[in-house]
């Protein structure tokens, strides 16, 4: 599958989208299905292969989004693409993707499109985050619950839930 042309086909109109997929997670850049989880994270029981989502089902996955998102955010109050201010670990995605689709943009979840997400090991931790005990990512996972309801006035994330089937759009294909 061209999980790159099925991704850059989304971001072809002037929908303002956050677009992601079943997440392969691997210590080498890869779209071997053998290495994806969550193949059909929001399958509603229909035929369709996209589904517009709830903002949270794009937490702990990789996005794919466009400079006009970025700009509408920016435009709409928020000067930065991902809070600073979230600490710890986890819910940094659920951020981004609220305010986006509080900006007006949908969120896509399509089983097409394979998002590469690096594995996360004890070595990609300690290297990467500093984060090598579980206390520690359950701390800073609370933490960044807390604080994103407080931001938006929020009494609990919502639940996944199931998608909106969608169709996918049929645009021409990449060149070169």
């Amino acid at each position: 599958m061209d999980y790159i042309s099925q991704h850059v086909k989304w971001h072809g109109g002037s929908e303002l989208r956050l677009v992601t997929g079943p997440m392969c997670e691997s210590a080498c850049v890869t779209f071997d299905p053998a290495f994806c989880s969550r193949w059909e994270l929001m399958r509603s029981g229909g035929e369709s292969d996209a589904y517009i989502c709830s903002f949270q089902a794009i937490f702990a996955k990789s996005m794919s989004y466009s400079k006009a998102l970025a700009l509408a955010l920016n435009e709409s109050g928020s000067h930065e693409v991902f809070d600073e201010r979230m600490t710890g670990w986890g819910y940094h995605e659920t951020e981004f993707a609220y305010r986006a689709l509080r900006a007006g943009a949908e969120c896509i979840y399509d089983v097409k499109c394979g998002v590469y997400h690096p594995a996360h090991d004890s070595y990609d931790e300690e290297r990467y985050r500093a984060i090598m005990r579980p206390e520690v990512r359950k701390l800073g996972e609370r933490q960044n619950i807390q604080y994103l309801c407080e931001k938006h006035n929020l009494a609990r994330l919502p639940e996944w839930g199931y998608g909106i089937p969608v169709p996918s759009p049929e645009l021409p294909a990449l060149e070169g």
